[in-house]
This record gives structure tokens, sequence and C-alpha cells, in this order.
């Protein structure tokens, strides 16, 4: 195998006892630098990789977390004009319980047909007229003609549906996306003579 011993000072001597040379320490030194050097190169290449690698997964959690954001905001906007609408129609049912009952009827708002679609001849009941204009100005994309109340003088029951588009305001499109759901807040109440 080897054989190692000490030749001077600094000097350190190697013999291999099969092919008897003599390796000095400046030869065993240069070997294990050009061993060390390859290692290294390996190594930052390696380091490189690591870093655009954890550049990567921070970038998918940066992108997740701003998307998580603009949901919520989405959400926070949505259940805003939730409030809105149920504020919306208890001002109207306040309306109507305050009226003449001979006159409730007149507050019936395209009573035919269903969902956002509704059919039928326009209120003429000034506070109801009033309380279209302002649905159209609380709510975006709220026209008259998307708005349902309707009122059945035997049973007193009146069903106001409210229906909006969150993405469209008054003065048209200004969403990424247009948004073709319509969303509807709906409501009962029995209104009865005092």
């Amino acid at each position: 195998m080897f054989e190692s011993r000490w030749v001077g000072k600094s000097d350190f001597v190697t013999r291999t006892s099969r092919t008897g040379q003599i390796r000095g320490h400046a030869e065993m030194t240069t070997a294990k630098h050009l061993t060390v050097r390859a290692q290294r190169s390996r190594q930052q290449g390696s380091a490189l990789i690591e870093i655009l690698i954890s550049m990567l997964i921070f970038s998918i959690a940066a992108l997740g977390i701003i998307g998580l954001q603009a949901s919520s905001t989405r959400q926070a906007g949505d259940a805003k004009y939730r409030g809105d609408a149920a504020l919306l129609a208890d001002r109207l049912i306040g309306d109507m319980w305050v009226a003449d009952p001979a006159t409730r009827n007149t507050f019936a708002n395209r009573a035919g047909g269903g969902g956002c679609a509704p059919t039928g001849q326009s209120a003429t009941a000034p506070s109801a007229l009033s309380w279209l204009t302002s649905v159209a100005d609380a709510l975006p994309g709220a026209s008259a003609d998307k708005q349902q109340v309707t009122f059945d003088p035997a049973t007193g029951i009146a069903t106001i549906t409210l229906c909006w588009n969150a993405r469209v305001d008054s003065s048209g499109y200004n969403g990424p996306a247009p948004d073709t759901a319509m969303h509807r807040y709906t409501v009962s109440a029995q209104i009865v003579n005092n």
C-alpha cells in the first residue's frame, strides 16, 4: 500500500508499494486542488439551481396570495351589494306599510315573469318610482326593468326581487370580464291593515 515518512521539515513523501514511485507533497496538493475545484464548480451550479427553484416557489406563493386578495375583495363587494339590496327592499316594504291599503297595488312593478327578466307593467306609485331610481343608483347594472315587486291583496304578501350585475355600473362596463350571472335578492313580507 502506502508508506509515508517525513523527509525534511516541510516535505512529506509517499511511496506506493506497487510501483515504487515516490510522490511528493506538492504533487498530491495539486491533485487535491483539481478535485476540489471540480467539486466547487458542480456545487456552484447546484446552488444556482436551488436559487432558481426557491424563486419559482416564492413566485407561485406570491401569485396565490394575490389571487386570494382579489377573491376577498370581490366577496366583500358582493356582501356590500347584498346589504344595500336588503336595505332597499326593507325601505320599499316600509313605504308599502304606510301607504293607503287601496293603493298598495300601484307598488307592483313588472309582476309577471320571474327571475331577473320580469314582464308586465311598471309601478305607478310615486314612492315606488323614487325607490326604483334609488335601486339603479345603489346597485350596479340594476335597471328598473330588472326589478320585480308583486303584491297579493288577498293575502297581503309583497315579494320584492332585486337584480344587479356586479361588474357593470351606470356608466357601462368596468370589470375585467363581463359577469353574465345576475345577482338576485328576494324578500317577502306580509303587509296587513292596521
